[in-house]
């Protein structure tokens, strides 16, 4: 292992080991674990691991569909409206309920940092009220994952969350790329230059440096908007077709390595292995803390 802590911008926690192992597809995944508190706090003290950052949402989009499909097929426009509308206010306290457990386990591990999840099943008022009032309680950011959610990073119904994030400081972290077998076309990361024009003081991280393929996308949307962040989750693992280690050095400095977070992905990712391959990269000691440490703890104030 190398010598050196890190903090862990991209994880994923879970309330039990079934649901963690359903949101991972059935399988563990290189970590081996499942993605419960339990198995996490020992975990972070062998890798070295300082701070996480709980990147929890709650994917409703393939929950309304299958409700939807549920109803009578009798049901008249007006009729299907009505029945409709309690199923969109149940998925909104199921987003409601995840963000409050994420918010109590960060209260209860001070390494662990809340972020929340928002949907477009929330009306403009909703959303912003959650995002308001849950930074109250705690939460640091907001966690979205447009390809599962269904829902285009810069999609309007959005913004609500975007302007209240602006307000309170808080990161956006989004996923970009596409994602078990999607093409990625609700998470281009060009779609970033629409948010940090209505929203150039956004705190604004596109997750696994702007989507496997889509490098060449993200530089330019870097280019244009310099406060623009990236997580490098999933980049850094070593896998077939990957990035060689000049070429990510590469990446890492055209975007600007001040710019890049480091994040595993856990429990699918394992952070051990990253974490010893950039302490391996042709980059200097000062470069490699930056995006293992230092970066985000100018990003999280910690």
């Amino acid at each position: 292992m190398a010598d050196y802590s890190f903090i862990d911008i991209h994880i994923h926690t879970y309330t039990t080991r079934a649901i963690g192992m359903q949101a991972k597809g059935g399988g563990e995944g290189a970590s081996g674990y499942a993605g419960t508190i339990e198995e996490l706090l020992p975990y972070m003290g062998e890798v070295g691991m300082t701070h996480a950052a709980m990147m929890n949402f709650t994917p409703v989009a393939d929950m309304v569909d299958a409700a939807h499909a549920r109803l009578p097929k009798t049901l008249t426009p007006e009729q299907r409206r009505a029945a409709e509308e309690p199923i969109r206010l149940q998925m909104v306290g199921r987003v409601q309920n995840r963000n409050v457990w994420t918010i109590d386990v960060a209260r209860a591990n001070p390494h662990l940092i809340a972020c929340i999840g928002v949907d477009p099943v929330m009306d403009a008022e909703t959303m912003a009220q959650e995002v308001h009032e849950k930074r109250a309680a705690g939460a640091r950011g907001i966690k979205l994952h447009p390809e599962v959610q269904r829902v285009s990073i810069n999609d309007p119904r959005l913004y609500p969350a975007y302007r209240a994030a602006q307000e309170e400081g808080m990161v956006i972290l989004t996923h970009t790329g596409a994602f078990r077998g999607t093409d990625g076309s609700h998470a281009h990361p060009s779609m970033a230059a629409d948010l940090l024009r209505a929203f150039p003081n956004l705190k604004l991280i596109l997750a696994h440096l702007g989507g496997h393929g889509f490098q060449k996308e993200a530089l330019q949307v870097a280019d244009a908007f310099p406060q623009l962040l990236f997580d490098c989750c999933g980049s850094v693992r070593s896998r077939e077709g990957g990035m060689s280690d000049d070429e990510l050095v590469g990446l890492f400095r055209r975007l600007g390595v001040h710019r890049v977070l480091y994040g595993s992905d856990w429990a699918s990712g394992d952070p051990a292995s990253d974490v010893e391959r950039v302490s391996r990269l042709p980059m200097s000691a000062e470069e490699k803390r930056m995006i293992l440490r230092s970066n985000a703890e100018t990003l999280l104030e910690l």
